[in-house]
């Protein structure tokens, strides 16, 4: 307490350094909050894809169901090389 006192004598504007500093910190972690839903939500929605999929390939014939499972796979990899 006696720093921000002795920094506050020193120069009245740094109160308003620190809040500006403060409203910077305040957004940079409501927006990492609402990328962490936006990735949770991201999630769910590719599990149920997942689930849909195994639902969808257990109704198939074996010959097409080896087809799709393939078809998936190169799906998948060519995600992985998305940045």
């Amino acid at each position: 307490m006696n720093s921000w006192i002795k920094a506050l004598q020193e120069d009245p504007s740094e109160i308003f350094r620190a809040a500006a500093d403060a409203e910077k910190i305040q957004d940079y972690v409501l927006a990492l909050s609402q990328q962490q839903e936006v990735d949770a939500e991201e999630t769910v929605k590719m599990d149920q894809i997942k689930q849909n999929t195994a639902a969808y390939l257990q109704n198939l014939s074996p010959d097409l169901a080896t087809i799709v499972t393939s078809n998936i796979q190169r799906f998948n990899d060519l995600n992985k090389l998305k940045p």
